[in-house]
């Protein structure tokens, strides 16, 4: 037990320490103005935890909120000259808010250090080369270590797939936790869970499972939207009357949605890339897994423009980085052990 502490404190340590110069540079020259301009809807939950004055869905982003707004309360800040001066933000809330997504950030790096050393049966090294890969991804730079409040969900998204992949029902508590964190994480699991009961033949009660219970906390969470966090400021975002309005809308701005969706995806570029080579190098490929990645990306565009979410899909697109990233593993380990026993 205490060589396991011993082992996730130094990763964490050292990821931290890798990942700090991110942090630094977020806090120093950063600014919400371009693709974080959410920031402001959260700042009464920083300061003071008031959800009652924040519109819907953001009033509903409470676990890392609150983290945010416990570190505040601490009066821990670090003082210096910033780029979000004169932008109506307190540096010290600012701070709070980065300082607990950087935090996030270096836990999902272990948990992805789990997820391939564990199911990928691969070296620590190898592990640890998968968590920077996270840590040095497009949205992890430009929308994890920032302001919002993407960092903690991608965190209870990759906690939630480690025990997928475990088959264990312990992915329960975390769904709970995504009811007030992020409504996203439903939509994944439901959709991976569906398409793995469809085409996985075995342990198909466990995949019926966790899509009931991706169903019934999405179902939770759209009760308490429209009722005890009910806002009107963004109905269309659920009206399905306002879904064609929304879809012509999307359909105008096509181009520069996708542009916006699929230039930030550079691990799927890696994963796809990856996945091209092995199959012209006549190579075995897991195609489940690409045809899953693939249906997830078209799962969130969908949603992006029924929902009217703009250029945001890309953003949320990046939170299934971790399962991006095992797949990336999955491909890249067998190539890395075919080299090494060639040498």
């Amino acid at each position: 037990m205490s060589s396991r502490v011993f082992k996730y404190s130094a990763l964490f340590l050292v990821f931290a320490l890798l990942g700090y110069p991110l942090l630094y540079y977020a806090y120093k020259f950063g600014t919400p103005e371009f693709g974080g301009l959410d920031v402001y809807s959260y700042l009464k939950l920083y300061t003071n935890w008031d959800f009652a004055a924040v519109d819907a869905p953001f009033n509903q982003r409470l676990v890392s909120t609150y983290l945010t707004y416990l570190l505040h309360s601490t009066g821990l800040h670090y003082s210096t000259e910033t780029a979000i001066a004169g932008l109506g933000l307190d540096p010290s809330v600012y701070f709070a808010a980065l300082l607990v997504n950087f935090a996030a950030v270096v836990a999902t790096c272990i948990v992805i250090f789990r997820i391939v050393e564990r199911f990928v049966n691969a070296t620590p090294l190898f592990a640890f080369t998968a968590g920077l890969i996270y840590l040095l991804g497009f949205g992890t730079i430009f929308f994890q270590v920032s302001a919002l409040t993407d960092a903690l969900s991608v965190l209870l998204l990759a906690g939630a797939f480690y025990f997928y992949l475990a088959r264990s029902l312990w992915l329960l508590p975390v769904f709970l936790l995504a009811i007030f964190q992020r409504e996203y994480i439903f939509i994944v699991f439901g959709g991976m869970a569906a398409f793995h009961w469809l085409f996985v033949k075995s342990e198909r009660r466990y995949f019926l499972q966790v899509l009931l219970a991706s169903m019934f906390c999405f179902a939770v969470y759209l009760v308490l939207r429209k009722t005890l966090f009910h806002t009107p400021r963004y109905d269309h975002q659920l009206s399905i009357g306002d879904f064609l309005g929304n879809l012509s809308i999307a359909v105008k701005y096509m181009k520069g949605y996708f542009s916006q969706t699929f230039l930030i995806q550079n691990l799927l570029l890696i994963y796809v890339i990856l996945c091209l080579y092995k199959y012209f190098s006549k190579m075995p490929c897991n195609r489940q897994n690409l045809l899953l990645s693939l249906f997830l990306l078209g799962e969130i565009v969908v949603i992006s423009f029924l929902s009217r979410l703009g250029n945001n899909t890309g953003r949320y697109f990046y939170m299934t980085a971790p399962i991006i990233i095992y797949f990336i593993a999955v491909e890249a380990w067998p190539l890395l052990q075919k080299k090494s026993n060639t040498n």
